[in-house]
């Protein structure tokens, strides 16, 4: 069905875009691994190959996050998508506009339309317990020399022991405008970049925990290097009139929002 949308898509002389409600890994969420391995192979195609055919995911929480087994076939889904390097999660908020307001910011974003910098909320936190149903990550940043008011990055990102390369450049308008674009690249692309990195910065190094709480989205980055011992909570589309649900196991320390020092570009910078 999807591969019949592309072919009237390219039919048309307009720039054209094509939304799935639903996506192909979607179904894997609701049957076990073996049975899924037996599907896929007998159409010839992996899990792999079903996420390289999204440019972008859009996960929206369900409104029936209260109920347990919504939860939980939320949580089986952002895993089924996990891999995907341009997968994001939109908050189950109380007014649909605001969530319908963020699935078109993050669309435009895909399409490298200028948007409004917005600033998520951070925090400097402690993990004082076990997080439920987290999907752990291990993150590798890496600046690159780049133009005034540009910022690029390399990132390597291993989950589940497979390894995603995203190149990110991130430049600001003079109307506070920011255009950001992201691409995935393959390894021997990501190895010859990595001669262009900024002298002045180092690499991070971090572990990410991402996970949703009481219809919010979250991500808790620990740094391994340059520094470490810190612990920064980001939320994840929260809108300026909600409060954060903090869940039990996260004792918050500073609110650390709009401090450009512990900006991922400012930690990196070479004592």
């Amino acid at each position: 069905l999807e591969d019949k949308f592309t072919l009237m898509a390219e039919t048309i002389d307009k720039p054209t875009i094509i939304v799935c409600d639903r996506g192909t890994m979607d179904i894997s969420a609701y049957m076990k691994p073996e049975m899924w391995k037996e599907i896929t192979a007998g159409v010839g195609t992996t899990s792999e190959k079903l996420r390289a055919r999204y440019d972008a995911v859009l996960h929206l929480v369900s409104a029936a996050d209260g109920v347990e087994l919504a939860r939980e076939m939320d949580k089986k889904v952002i895993q089924a998508w996990s891999e995907h390097p341009h997968l994001r999660v939109i908050n189950n908020h109380e007014n649909f506009d605001t969530k319908i307001n963020r699935v078109l910011q993050d669309i435009s974003n895909v399409l490298e339309i200028p948007q409004q910098v917005v600033e998520e909320r951070k925090y400097i936190v402690r993990l004082t317990g076990v997080i439920p149903d987290a999907i752990e990550s291990d993150i590798t940043q890496t600046y690159l020399t780049s133009e005034p008011c540009s910022e690029v990055r390399l990132r390597r990102r291993t989950l589940n022991g497979v390894s995603i390369n995203v190149r990110t450049t991130k430049k600001t308008l003079p109307n506070n405008e920011q255009v950001v674009t992201e691409r995935q690249i393959d390894n021997n692309l990501y190895e010859s970049l990595m001669r262009q990195a900024d002298p002045y910065r180092q690499s991070i190094h971090k572990i990410r925990k991402t996970f949703i709480w009481r219809g919010q989205f979250f991500e808790l980055d620990t740094y391994l290097a340059p520094c470490s011992h810190l612990q920064i909570l980001e939320t994840k589309g929260i809108a300026d009139h909600e409060d954060v649900n903090f869940p039990p196991f996260i004792e918050v320390v500073e609110d650390i929002t709009g401090k450009t020092e512990y900006y991922n570009y400012n930690l990196a910078l070479k004592k």
